[in-house]
Protein backbone atom coordinates (compact mmCIF):
# COMPACT_ATOMS: atom_id res chain seq x y z
CA UNK A 1 0.00 0.00 0.00
CA UNK A 2 2.68 2.48 -1.10
CA UNK A 3 -0.06 5.33 -1.48
CA UNK A 4 0.78 5.88 2.48
CA UNK A 5 4.66 6.03 2.71
CA UNK A 6 6.15 8.90 4.52
CA UNK A 7 2.81 10.02 5.92
CA UNK A 8 1.93 10.74 9.76
CA UNK A 9 0.13 9.16 12.76
CA UNK A 10 -0.85 11.58 15.47
CA UNK A 11 -2.02 10.42 18.44
CA UNK A 12 -4.62 13.01 20.26
CA UNK A 13 -4.78 13.15 23.69
CA UNK A 14 -7.39 15.43 25.34
CA UNK A 15 -7.62 16.71 29.43
CA UNK A 16 -10.25 14.43 30.34
CA UNK A 17 -8.63 11.30 29.09
CA UNK A 18 -5.94 11.71 30.96
CA UNK A 19 -8.10 10.50 34.19
CA UNK A 20 -10.40 8.13 32.47
CA UNK A 21 -9.15 6.28 28.76
CA UNK A 22 -7.97 2.41 29.44
CA UNK A 23 -5.29 1.67 27.74
CA UNK A 24 -4.64 -2.55 28.37
CA UNK A 25 -7.74 -2.41 30.93
CA UNK A 26 -5.64 0.01 33.48
CA UNK A 27 -7.59 3.10 33.92
CA UNK A 28 -6.67 6.64 33.49
CA UNK A 29 -3.56 8.52 32.38
CA UNK A 30 -2.95 10.28 35.76
CA UNK A 31 0.55 8.50 36.57
CA UNK A 32 3.79 9.20 34.89
CA UNK A 33 4.16 5.46 33.89
CA UNK A 34 0.53 5.38 32.69
CA UNK A 35 1.68 8.59 29.93
CA UNK A 36 4.72 7.13 29.31
CA UNK A 37 3.66 3.48 28.30
CA UNK A 38 1.02 4.72 26.23
CA UNK A 39 3.33 6.78 24.17
CA UNK A 40 5.77 3.72 23.83
CA UNK A 41 3.23 1.67 22.92
CA UNK A 42 1.68 4.04 20.35
CA UNK A 43 5.52 4.81 18.89
CA UNK A 44 5.88 0.99 18.49
CA UNK A 45 2.90 1.12 16.52
CA UNK A 46 3.71 3.47 14.16
CA UNK A 47 2.36 7.19 15.94
CA UNK A 48 4.81 9.60 14.98
CA UNK A 49 3.26 12.77 15.93
CA UNK A 50 0.99 13.85 19.49
CA UNK A 51 -1.58 16.95 19.39
CA UNK A 52 -1.87 16.56 23.05
CA UNK A 53 -5.40 18.86 23.97
CA UNK A 54 -4.52 22.19 26.60
CA UNK A 55 -6.77 24.65 27.97
CA UNK A 56 -6.07 28.18 28.92
CA UNK A 57 -2.38 28.27 30.35
CA UNK A 58 -2.42 28.75 34.06
CA UNK A 59 -5.10 27.56 36.69
CA UNK A 60 -8.58 26.43 35.17
CA UNK A 61 -10.02 27.25 38.28
CA UNK A 62 -8.76 30.80 37.93
CA UNK A 63 -9.37 31.56 34.12
CA UNK A 64 -13.16 29.80 34.84
CA UNK A 65 -15.93 29.65 36.59
CA UNK A 66 -16.45 26.61 37.85
CA UNK A 67 -19.97 25.74 39.15
CA UNK A 68 -23.30 23.31 40.01
CA UNK A 69 -21.90 19.45 39.81
CA UNK A 70 -18.82 20.15 37.74
CA UNK A 71 -17.17 20.89 40.98
CA UNK A 72 -17.02 17.48 41.66
CA UNK A 73 -15.35 16.44 38.22
CA UNK A 74 -13.09 19.15 38.62
CA UNK A 75 -12.16 18.24 42.36
CA UNK A 76 -10.97 14.74 40.04
CA UNK A 77 -8.92 16.33 38.62
CA UNK A 78 -7.20 18.07 41.49
CA UNK A 79 -6.88 14.72 42.98
CA UNK A 80 -4.42 13.16 39.60
CA UNK A 81 -3.13 16.15 39.60
CA UNK A 82 -1.34 15.30 42.79
CA UNK A 83 -0.02 11.97 41.44
CA UNK A 84 1.67 13.61 38.60
CA UNK A 85 4.43 15.02 40.71
CA UNK A 86 6.58 18.08 39.87
CA UNK A 87 5.71 18.14 36.01
CA UNK A 88 2.36 19.77 36.58
CA UNK A 89 2.38 22.10 38.74
CA UNK A 90 -1.56 22.37 38.85
CA UNK A 91 -1.88 26.22 39.44
CA UNK A 92 0.59 27.21 36.54
CA UNK A 93 0.03 25.09 34.05
CA UNK A 94 -1.72 22.34 31.79
CA UNK A 95 0.36 19.29 32.71
CA UNK A 96 2.95 19.56 28.66
CA UNK A 97 6.32 18.85 30.09
CA UNK A 98 6.39 15.39 30.84
CA UNK A 99 3.85 14.40 27.73
CA UNK A 100 6.75 16.53 25.49
CA UNK A 101 9.54 14.46 27.34
CA UNK A 102 8.01 11.44 26.38
CA UNK A 103 6.73 11.95 22.75
CA UNK A 104 10.72 12.96 22.08
CA UNK A 105 12.14 9.90 23.99
CA UNK A 106 10.04 8.14 21.54
CA UNK A 107 11.31 9.62 18.63
CA UNK A 108 7.30 11.55 18.13
CA UNK A 109 6.55 14.86 17.73
CA UNK A 110 4.07 17.09 19.88
CA UNK A 111 1.75 19.59 19.76
CA UNK A 112 -0.18 21.32 21.92
CA UNK A 113 -3.66 21.65 20.50
CA UNK A 114 -6.14 24.14 21.66
CA UNK A 115 -9.94 25.06 20.66
CA UNK A 116 -10.70 28.61 21.34
CA UNK A 117 -14.26 28.39 20.43
CA UNK A 118 -15.06 26.65 23.51
CA UNK A 119 -15.35 28.72 26.48
CA UNK A 120 -18.20 27.52 28.41
CA UNK A 121 -21.57 29.15 29.62
CA UNK A 122 -22.83 30.91 32.33
CA UNK A 123 -25.03 29.11 35.04
CA UNK A 124 -28.76 28.94 33.60
CA UNK A 125 -27.65 28.27 30.00
CA UNK A 126 -28.69 24.96 29.84
CA UNK A 127 -32.08 25.48 30.89
CA UNK A 128 -32.40 28.54 28.32
CA UNK A 129 -31.29 26.12 25.45
CA UNK A 130 -33.82 23.76 26.50
CA UNK A 131 -31.44 20.94 26.81
CA UNK A 132 -32.63 18.19 29.69
CA UNK A 133 -30.14 17.39 32.78
CA UNK A 134 -28.19 14.40 32.29
CA UNK A 135 -26.01 12.22 34.35
CA UNK A 136 -22.11 12.04 34.45
CA UNK A 137 -20.70 8.63 35.79
CA UNK A 138 -17.21 9.94 37.25
CA UNK A 139 -14.60 7.44 37.43
CA UNK A 140 -15.18 6.96 40.88
CA UNK A 141 -18.03 5.37 40.79
CA UNK A 142 -19.93 8.63 41.81
CA UNK A 143 -23.32 9.70 39.70
CA UNK A 144 -24.21 13.25 39.01
CA UNK A 145 -27.51 14.92 37.89
CA UNK A 146 -25.87 17.80 35.79
CA UNK A 147 -28.46 20.60 35.02
CA UNK A 148 -25.81 22.99 33.90
CA UNK A 149 -23.48 23.39 31.68
CA UNK A 150 -20.83 23.22 34.51
CA UNK A 151 -17.56 26.36 33.74
CA UNK A 152 -17.51 29.91 31.88
CA UNK A 153 -14.84 31.65 31.23
CA UNK A 154 -13.98 34.63 32.97
CA UNK A 155 -12.88 36.30 30.26
CA UNK A 156 -16.51 35.88 28.65
CA UNK A 157 -18.45 36.83 31.96
CA UNK A 158 -16.53 39.89 32.71
CA UNK A 159 -16.66 40.95 28.98
CA UNK A 160 -20.23 39.86 27.68
CA UNK A 161 -19.27 42.14 24.73
CA UNK A 162 -17.32 40.65 22.81
CA UNK A 163 -19.37 37.59 22.50
CA UNK A 164 -21.15 37.04 19.04
CA UNK A 165 -24.39 38.66 19.11
CA UNK A 166 -27.86 38.11 17.27
CA UNK A 167 -29.63 40.56 15.05
CA UNK A 168 -31.68 42.36 18.54
CA UNK A 169 -28.20 42.34 20.44
CA UNK A 170 -29.86 40.93 23.53
CA UNK A 171 -28.96 37.18 23.20
CA UNK A 172 -25.13 35.94 23.01
CA UNK A 173 -23.77 33.14 21.24
CA UNK A 174 -22.16 31.79 25.13
CA UNK A 175 -18.49 31.09 24.76
CA UNK A 176 -17.90 31.92 21.24
CA UNK A 177 -16.07 35.34 20.73
CA UNK A 178 -16.87 37.47 17.91
CA UNK A 179 -13.09 37.79 16.29
CA UNK A 180 -13.73 40.86 14.93
CA UNK A 181 -12.68 42.70 18.27
CA UNK A 182 -9.27 42.84 18.49
CA UNK A 183 -9.37 42.36 22.62
CA UNK A 184 -11.52 39.03 21.68
CA UNK A 185 -8.19 38.15 19.59
CA UNK A 186 -5.24 38.89 22.09
CA UNK A 187 -7.36 37.34 25.21
CA UNK A 188 -7.06 34.18 23.12
CA UNK A 189 -3.40 34.40 21.34
CA UNK A 190 -2.33 35.79 25.22
CA UNK A 191 -4.11 33.19 27.36
CA UNK A 192 -4.34 30.34 24.53
CA UNK A 193 -1.73 30.34 22.28
CA UNK A 194 1.82 32.17 23.35
CA UNK A 195 2.49 30.65 26.25
CA UNK A 196 2.38 27.14 24.60
CA UNK A 197 4.57 28.29 22.14
CA UNK A 198 7.03 30.60 24.32
CA UNK A 199 7.18 28.13 27.06
CA UNK A 200 6.99 24.70 25.79
CA UNK A 201 9.66 22.56 23.99
CA UNK A 202 6.76 21.57 21.43
CA UNK A 203 7.09 20.96 17.86
CA UNK A 204 3.78 22.89 16.57
CA UNK A 205 0.77 24.10 17.83
CA UNK A 206 -2.43 22.80 16.64
CA UNK A 207 -5.62 25.06 16.52
CA UNK A 208 -9.18 22.82 16.35
CA UNK A 209 -11.99 25.06 15.53
CA UNK A 210 -14.41 22.42 16.46
CA UNK A 211 -16.23 23.31 20.29
CA UNK A 212 -19.07 22.12 22.88
CA UNK A 213 -21.29 24.77 22.78
CA UNK A 214 -24.68 25.53 23.21
CA UNK A 215 -25.72 25.53 19.70
CA UNK A 216 -27.78 28.28 18.15
CA UNK A 217 -31.20 26.94 17.14
CA UNK A 218 -30.07 28.19 13.43
CA UNK A 219 -26.82 28.57 11.54
CA UNK A 220 -26.80 32.51 10.94
CA UNK A 221 -28.47 33.50 14.42
CA UNK A 222 -25.37 35.24 15.43
CA UNK A 223 -22.63 37.47 14.25
CA UNK A 224 -24.30 41.03 14.32
CA UNK A 225 -21.59 42.96 16.90
CA UNK A 226 -20.85 46.38 15.91
CA UNK A 227 -18.11 46.05 14.47
CA UNK A 228 -19.62 43.60 11.59
CA UNK A 229 -22.44 45.96 11.76
CA UNK A 230 -20.30 48.79 10.92
CA UNK A 231 -17.91 47.31 8.22
CA UNK A 232 -20.74 45.88 6.07
CA UNK A 233 -22.68 49.16 6.02
CA UNK A 234 -19.34 50.68 4.88
CA UNK A 235 -19.03 48.32 2.37
CA UNK A 236 -22.26 47.79 1.33
CA UNK A 237 -24.70 50.51 2.31
CA UNK A 238 -27.10 47.92 4.52
CA UNK A 239 -27.51 48.01 8.11
CA UNK A 240 -27.71 44.57 8.65
CA UNK A 241 -29.77 44.46 11.60
CA UNK A 242 -32.30 46.73 9.91
CA UNK A 243 -32.62 45.51 6.20
CA UNK A 244 -32.39 42.21 4.07
CA UNK A 245 -28.81 41.64 3.07
CA UNK A 246 -26.51 39.36 1.04
CA UNK A 247 -26.06 36.27 3.71
CA UNK A 248 -22.84 35.50 1.76
CA UNK A 249 -20.89 38.28 1.78
CA UNK A 250 -22.09 38.54 5.84
CA UNK A 251 -20.46 34.75 5.93
CA UNK A 252 -17.80 35.89 4.45
CA UNK A 253 -17.02 39.39 6.13
CA UNK A 254 -16.94 37.54 9.34
CA UNK A 255 -14.51 35.12 8.07
CA UNK A 256 -11.85 37.59 7.30
CA UNK A 257 -11.39 37.97 11.09
CA UNK A 258 -11.08 34.08 11.53
CA UNK A 259 -8.30 34.00 8.52
CA UNK A 260 -6.75 37.42 10.29
CA UNK A 261 -7.00 35.52 13.63
CA UNK A 262 -5.04 32.49 11.98
CA UNK A 263 -2.75 35.26 10.39
CA UNK A 264 -1.69 36.26 13.90
CA UNK A 265 -1.36 32.82 15.17
CA UNK A 266 0.70 31.76 12.27
CA UNK A 267 3.11 34.54 13.11
CA UNK A 268 3.88 33.75 16.46
CA UNK A 269 4.44 30.14 15.43
CA UNK A 270 6.69 31.25 12.95
CA UNK A 271 8.08 33.56 15.65
CA UNK A 272 9.08 31.10 18.02
CA UNK A 273 9.50 28.27 15.13
CA UNK A 274 7.20 25.79 15.72
CA UNK A 275 5.04 24.53 13.02
CA UNK A 276 1.03 25.51 12.55
CA UNK A 277 -2.07 23.11 11.85
CA UNK A 278 -5.23 23.45 11.88
CA UNK A 279 -8.69 21.53 12.01
CA UNK A 280 -11.63 22.32 10.92
CA UNK A 281 -15.01 21.53 8.86
CA UNK A 282 -14.73 20.37 5.31
CA UNK A 283 -15.87 22.90 3.08
CA UNK A 284 -16.43 26.51 3.07
CA UNK A 285 -18.13 26.96 6.22
CA UNK A 286 -17.53 26.61 9.41
CA UNK A 287 -20.32 24.72 10.05
CA UNK A 288 -21.77 22.70 13.00
CA UNK A 289 -22.49 23.53 15.74
CA UNK A 290 -20.86 27.35 15.54
CA UNK A 291 -22.15 29.16 12.36
CA UNK A 292 -21.73 29.49 8.65
CA UNK A 293 -18.85 32.09 8.94
CA UNK A 294 -16.92 31.52 5.89
CA UNK A 295 -14.10 29.34 6.00
CA UNK A 296 -10.82 30.78 4.03
CA UNK A 297 -8.78 27.81 3.87
CA UNK A 298 -7.32 28.58 0.04
CA UNK A 299 -5.94 31.78 1.70
CA UNK A 300 -4.53 29.84 4.53
CA UNK A 301 -2.81 27.25 2.65
CA UNK A 302 -1.77 30.15 0.03
CA UNK A 303 -0.19 32.31 2.01
CA UNK A 304 1.70 29.87 4.09
CA UNK A 305 0.28 30.53 7.25
CA UNK A 306 -0.41 27.01 8.27
CA UNK A 307 1.71 23.63 7.36
CA UNK A 308 -1.23 20.97 7.90
CA UNK A 309 -4.72 21.21 7.66
CA UNK A 310 -7.24 18.67 9.04
CA UNK A 311 -10.94 18.33 7.68
CA UNK A 312 -13.76 16.78 8.52
CA UNK A 313 -13.29 18.38 11.64
CA UNK A 314 -16.70 19.70 13.93
CA UNK A 315 -17.91 19.50 17.45
CA UNK A 316 -21.05 18.50 19.22
CA UNK A 317 -23.83 21.14 20.82
CA UNK A 318 -26.11 21.14 23.97
CA UNK A 319 -29.82 22.18 23.46
CA UNK A 320 -32.33 21.81 20.92
CA UNK A 321 -31.42 20.07 17.57
CA UNK A 322 -30.40 23.19 15.52
CA UNK A 323 -31.07 23.67 11.79
CA UNK A 324 -29.14 24.98 8.32
CA UNK A 325 -25.64 24.17 8.77
CA UNK A 326 -23.72 24.29 6.01
CA UNK A 327 -20.99 21.76 4.84
CA UNK A 328 -19.28 21.05 1.36
CA UNK A 329 -22.11 18.09 0.24
CA UNK A 330 -19.48 15.90 -1.32
CA UNK A 331 -18.36 12.79 -0.31
CA UNK A 332 -14.99 12.88 1.78
CA UNK A 333 -13.18 11.20 -0.73
CA UNK A 334 -13.95 12.97 -3.99
CA UNK A 335 -13.24 16.51 -1.76
CA UNK A 336 -9.55 15.30 -0.86
CA UNK A 337 -9.42 13.80 -4.34
CA UNK A 338 -10.75 16.38 -6.32
CA UNK A 339 -10.98 20.00 -4.52
CA UNK A 340 -8.17 19.77 -1.24
CA UNK A 341 -5.39 17.23 -2.88
CA UNK A 342 -4.72 18.98 -5.74
CA UNK A 343 -4.38 22.63 -3.96
CA UNK A 344 -2.89 21.49 -1.19
CA UNK A 345 0.58 19.30 -3.60
CA UNK A 346 0.41 22.91 -5.63
CA UNK A 347 1.76 24.71 -2.26
CA UNK A 348 3.16 21.92 -0.75
CA UNK A 349 0.41 21.81 2.71
CA UNK A 350 -0.09 18.76 4.46
CA UNK A 351 -3.85 17.13 4.61
CA UNK A 352 -5.29 14.55 7.06
CA UNK A 353 -8.19 13.02 8.77
CA UNK A 354 -9.37 12.04 12.03
CA UNK A 355 -10.81 8.63 12.73
CA UNK A 356 -13.32 9.39 15.28
CA UNK A 357 -15.27 10.85 11.79
CA UNK A 358 -15.20 8.37 10.02
CA UNK A 359 -16.05 4.80 10.30
CA UNK A 360 -12.75 2.08 9.99
CA UNK A 361 -13.31 0.95 6.35
CA UNK A 362 -13.76 4.45 5.08
CA UNK A 363 -10.80 5.53 7.21
CA UNK A 364 -8.56 3.26 6.23
CA UNK A 365 -9.57 4.12 2.63
CA UNK A 366 -8.63 7.60 2.97
CA UNK A 367 -5.38 6.54 5.23
CA UNK A 368 -4.02 4.83 1.80
CA UNK A 369 -5.26 8.13 -0.52
CA UNK A 370 -1.96 9.67 -1.62
CA UNK A 371 -3.34 12.93 -1.64
CA UNK A 372 -3.27 12.60 2.54
CA UNK A 373 -0.37 12.84 4.40
CA UNK A 374 -1.47 11.66 7.27
CA UNK A 375 -4.17 10.90 10.25
CA UNK A 376 -5.29 11.30 13.69
CA UNK A 377 -6.18 8.54 16.30
CA UNK A 378 -7.02 8.75 19.31
CA UNK A 379 -6.69 6.88 23.08
CA UNK A 380 -9.95 4.56 22.58
CA UNK A 381 -8.78 3.35 18.63
CA UNK A 382 -8.44 -0.40 18.26
CA UNK A 383 -5.01 -1.30 17.99
CA UNK A 384 -6.01 -3.66 15.59
CA UNK A 385 -6.77 -0.55 13.22
CA UNK A 386 -3.34 1.59 14.57
CA UNK A 387 -1.24 -1.78 13.83
CA UNK A 388 -3.09 -1.55 9.80
CA UNK A 389 -2.33 1.74 9.39
CA UNK A 390 0.96 0.69 10.25
CA UNK A 391 1.80 -2.14 8.09
CA UNK A 392 0.27 0.30 5.29
CA UNK A 393 2.79 2.79 5.72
Amino acid sequence: MSGTKGKFIAGAVSYGDRLQLNWDEDLGLNTLDKVDRMFRQWAENGVNRIQWRVGTHGDWSRTNHIYGDSIHYFQLWVDAAAHFGDWWNYEEECGLRWPVECAHKYGMEIYARTDPFNLGAPPGAREESGAPPFKLKLPNGATYLLKDFGYYSRFCADHPEYEALDRTGKHRHYGILELAYPEARNYLLDNHIEPYLKHYDIDGFCMDTRTECISPLHADRFGFNEPIVEEYQRRYGVNIRESDFDLEAWRSLRGEYLTRFVREISELAKKYKKKFTLLTERGDHLGFPISNMAIDWRTWVKEGLIDDLGIDIRGWCWGRQPYGFMASPNPVEKDVKEVYGPFMKEYNTGLFVDDHYHDGETFLRLAQMAELKGAIIVPWTARERIDQLKYSR
